[in-house]
């Protein structure tokens, strides 16, 4: 390098992305002396380096292509004695590279050892590396030092004033489970409730790193501090809601011992029983042993008194959701005769949604009529009506091809067993025997009419059960009025003949149906 300065060579001079010589050696060569050991040369030689080409007129706040200068390089690479030269040159603390960080943030992220980031931060701060820098991507200085490094650096800054969004570092902290920087940055009186945003406190952050030891000594050492238990996230679940969709069983019983809301619900209204009760029963899906800590976190849940009966932002309650899974639907009910089942709350078989539905009725609107029998066999009320005057009836009527393609029992003469009313008319005056006759055909267009103006031609298509009458004749048996008129005078009849349903029109003629 002398032979080369001697010749007046430009020590400026910049290489392909804008690097000079004094940047090449301290990215190149500025290392920890075990490092540069194993390179075969002593870290001396390169600080040899650096001091000549310092001595010759090397630019030290010089920039490459990134915006990357000399200080920065040396903070990157762990050498305090670099950056104590460099800064007695002349070198700028506070410029920014292209991303907005400082040489102080370089010193702060390095992947050395803590010793190397303390001393570097607390140089740089001495020589007035701005505390409170916040780079390109909206970190402060003091929320990198939470994060990567060691406490006594995030003492340092906090030590030179640094106080810049000190809510985003302990939410940074304890997402990254640094129980010893929280501590810290708790220790300066900060607010273990304080939120990043409007969305996120350093709670709900640590519950989200996982279930490490680390991380479940930072979640009890916040609520020990103060930390409100059923802080919600941006989606309204508690942490109680996340440590159990997680399966962390522990973790939820520690949560329930230190005040979380056993029913805190979500913005959707669901309570962290619902988020986990299918996993109460075997099934398909998820690592066995995770389903295996789901279905045991369910089982603590409910033990512990989770109202079964919480209706969510919908109006659904547990049971309802559970119409599609029948093993969860059997347990669940096999509760309510179960004198050894711990299970404070029992399930409602007649809780109502919003618009007066029940169990049953969204069991056969779902064409579940397999979990409708099992309801009714647990007392679910076949004669009550939504708020639109539909009975169970009514709707299993209006939904039986449903119910037939899923090869369920036959639901309607169950439901006249248990009291179902077959002259019930729902708000708009049909009968369940008219939605009965209407609901066997479709009618399909089948093309224009013979002139232009007239009415298209119609073809009535049979659906799945225009093989079957039994329904019908079921409603008839048990009393049904063939002769009831709607409001504009249209009979089931009148529609049986109109959908040139030869076979229902003999049937209902047989049973005294006029007109």
């Amino acid at each position: 390098m002398k032979r080369l300065l001697a010749r007046r060579v430009d020590i400026n001079s910049k290489g392909t992305h804008g690097e000079t010589a004094l940047m090449a050696v301290l990215d190149n060569g500025v290392k920890p002396l075990s490092q540069a050991a194993r390179n075969g040369l002593p870290a001396g030689t390169y600080m040899a380096m650096v001091r000549l080409l310092l001595a010759t007129g090397a630019n030290v706040n010089a920039r490459d292509d990134h915006g990357v200068t000399p200080l920065m390089l040396a903070a990157s690479n762990g050498h305090p004695e670099a950056v104590q030269l460099l800064v007695a040159h002349g070198a700028d603390v506070n410029v920014r590279d292209g991303a907005g960080r400082s040489a102080l943030m370089y010193a702060i992220t390095i992947a050395q050892a803590s010793e190397a980031q303390t001393s570097l931060t607390r140089l740089l701060l001495a020589h007035g590396a701005d505390p409170n820098a916040r780079n390109d991507a909206g970190e402060s200085v003091l929320s990198l030092a939470a994060q990567d490094g060691p406490p006594a650096a995030v003492q340092a800054v906090l030590d030179a004033g640094g106080t810049l969004d000190s809510r985003q570092a302990l939410d940074d902290a304890a997402f990254v489970a640094r129980l010893e920087n929280v501590k810290v940055l708790l220790a300066t009186a900060a607010d273990p409730n304080t939120r990043r945003s409007v969305t996120t406190s350093a709670l709900q952050s640590a519950i989200l790193q996982g279930n490490t030891d680390a991380t479940k000594d930072t979640i009890k050492f916040l609520i020990e501090q103060g930390a409100d238990a059923g802080a919600k996230d941006n989606f309204g679940w508690t942490p109680l809601i996340t440590e159990a969709y997680a399966g962390n069983l522990d973790m939820v019983q520690y949560l329930l011992a230190h005040g979380a809301d056993i029913n805190g619900q979500d913005d959707n209204g669901d309570t962290a029983l619902r988020h986990v009760a299918e996993f109460l029963v075997p099934g398909p899906g998820l690592n066995t042993e995770h389903r295996k800590d789901l279905g045991k976190t369910a089982e603590f849940l409910l033990a512990q008194g989770a109202d079964v009966n919480i209706p969510n932002r919908p109006g659904r309650t547990l049971l309802v959701d559970a119409v599609g899974n029948l093993s969860l639907m059997r347990l669940l009910l096999s509760r309510l005769n179960d004198s050894r089942a711990l299970l404070p709350t029992k399930p409602d078989v007649n809780a109502r949604n919003s618009s007066g539905q029940t169990p049953l009725m969204i069991a056969l609107q779902q064409g579940y009529t397999e979990a409708a029998a099992l309801l009714m066999t647990y007392g679910a009320d076949a004669r009550t009506r939504s708020r639109y005057g539909e009975t169970a009836l009514w709707i299993a009527l209006q939904h039986m091809n449903e119910a037939e393609s899923q090869h369920q029992p036959d639901i309607v003469p169950l439901l006249i067993t248990k009291g179902a009313d077959v002259n019930a008319r729902n708000d708009a005056g049909l009968t369940p025997l008219m939605m009965a006759v209407s609901s066997r055909r479709t009618a399909i267009i089948t093309g224009n009419g013979p002139r232009p103006g007239d009415p298209p031609k119609i073809e009535w298509v049979a659906d799945r059960r225009q093989t079957s009458t039994r329904d019908i004749e079921a409603l008839i048996a048990a009393g049904a009025d063939v002769n009831a008129k709607t409001p504009s005078g249209g009979t089931a009849l009148g529609w049986a003949k109109s959908m040139q349903d030869d076979r229902v029109v003999s049937l209902l003629k047989k049973a005294g149906a006029k007109g």
